[in-house]
């Protein structure tokens, strides 16, 4: 028979820890062992140098404490440790299953019971109505602000994520001119669309010297940009009136129409103004084509009984680059203006940020245009970031106030760009 000792120093050199070394030598000698006392005899065994007496009978009653008996060490600790926690994790997780399924159990249960009371009767769907035609007439609204004619933005100097100048206008005009008439076309297969608004609000040309070195930034002076702007967009109007019976356009200025520093002038000395004034002489032989231009830097125009606040917006402020805070402020303060005045309105139109965005408001929304240009050295640079370039194109009917919206982008390109 493999010796008391002996076989407790077997055991302990295969890994065993003392428990289960007292439990294996408690089932091979048929008597009772702990684990300290299991421990205490391999400690007195080792102190000793040589091998005991076998265990016989009464050999070994219970082994007397060492005086120095020995600690679980560290790694043991560790997995009794691991081990209570392994056990209480998985009290609770048959804890908590147990308990969300008898949430399920009952759930059902009182779903079975309250089904059992009712009776529902069966569904008979009848088939919708078609909506008749004879809709109601609508007009139509294009936003035009922000287009910087004269602006010089070149290529290279943003690292290809943006270019803008004379050309690059001209193709983005007619792209609008592509979308306004082709919209425009679609919704008057449904009802009629007789009449175009135009909220020309400001930023038409991009001025020469609205800040330091402006100069540098333009490719033709301001009066060839006024020249461009009355020619170009005066065609388009005249041609769009294949479109419509009539062109109402409103001219408000803007911040780079600005003559000299800011508050040297009043704010209708402006060259957007101008501009109108001039297009208003050029398509004088083409009566369909009616103009309002105001010295007020804002404008009230009312669409089918919906009145729309149109402004520019640069005396808007920004937080943190961010300008729909000042927008919204701005709507709440001309709001309580207006209605002291009894001029309330119902849409609030801005330009001026470069950003189009559509913006809930009670009793209407505020509406953000965008801007011609796209990417620009001091967008990238200061505020690492570029819009693509849009303008707002919407419906207006007597009912509903503004159905139909469409954010006109005028660079077809970018979608071969994105790809």
């Amino acid at each position: 028979m493999t010796d008391f000792y002996e076989r407790i120093g077997q055991l302990r050199a295969e890994g065993l820890r003392w428990t289960e070394i007292a439990k294996r030598l408690s089932e091979e000698f048929g008597r009772p062992f702990s684990d300290d006392g299991v421990r205490n005899a391999h400690t007195r065994w080792i102190a000793r140098g040589k091998q005991p007496p076998k265990p016989g009978k009464g050999a070994i009653e219970e082994p007397p404490k060492a005086k120095e008996p020995e600690l679980p060490t560290v790694e043991e600790r560790i997995a009794d440790e691991a081990r209570l926690l392994r056990e209480k994790n998985d009290a609770d997780t048959m804890k908590r299953l147990l308990r969300d399924r008898a949430g399920e159990e009952l759930f059902a249960e009182v779903l079975r019971e309250a089904a059992s009371r009712l009776r529902f009767p069966p569904l008979t769907i009848n088939p919708p109505t078609q909506p008749k035609g004879d809709f109601p007439e609508e007009e139509a609204v294009i936003v035009l602000s922000d287009m910087h004619i004269g602006s010089d933005v070149d290529e290279e100097e943003t690292g290809g994520l943006g270019g803008y100048n004379l050309a690059v206008f001209q193709d983005r005009l007619q792209t609008l001119e592509d979308a306004v008439r082709e919209i425009l076309a679609i919704h008057r297969r449904a009802y009629p669309i007789r009449r175009l608004r135009v909220f020309g609000i400001g930023d038409w040309i991009d001025g020469q010297s609205i800040f330091k070195g402006h100069a540098h930034h333009i490719q033709v002076d301001i009066t060839e940009q006024m020249l461009i702007a009355v020619h170009s967009i005066g065609e388009m109007l005249i041609r769009l009136l294949d479109s419509v019976d009539e062109i109402k356009v409103l001219i408000l200025g803007g911040n780079h129409g600005r003559f000299g520093m800011k508050g040297e002038a009043k704010d209708h000395t402006n060259m957007d103004r101008v501009v109108g004034m001039w297009m208003r002489d050029l398509t004088q032989n083409h009566p369909r084509i009616t103009y309002r231009i105001p010295k007020s830097w804002w404008a009230i125009e009312e669409v089918l009984g919906w009145r729309f606040l149109c402004t520019h917006g640069e005396d808007i402020k920004s937080w943190n680059s961010i300008p729909y805070y000042g927008i919204d402020r701005a709507d709440a303060r001309y709001t309580k203006l207006m209605g002291a005045n009894e001029m309330p309105y119902h849409y609030f139109v801005v330009g001026h940020f470069h950003n189009a965005a559509d913006i809930d408001a009670v009793g209407g929304e505020k509406i953000v245009n965008g801007a011609w240009p796209g990417a620009s050295p001091f967008s990238l640079k200061v505020l690492q970031t570029a819009s693509r370039p849009s303008q707002m194109f919407f419906g207006v009917s007597p009912k509903k106030g503004i159905t139909w919206r469409y954010r006109l982008y005028l660079d077809e390109d970018a979608r071969h760009r994105a790809g």
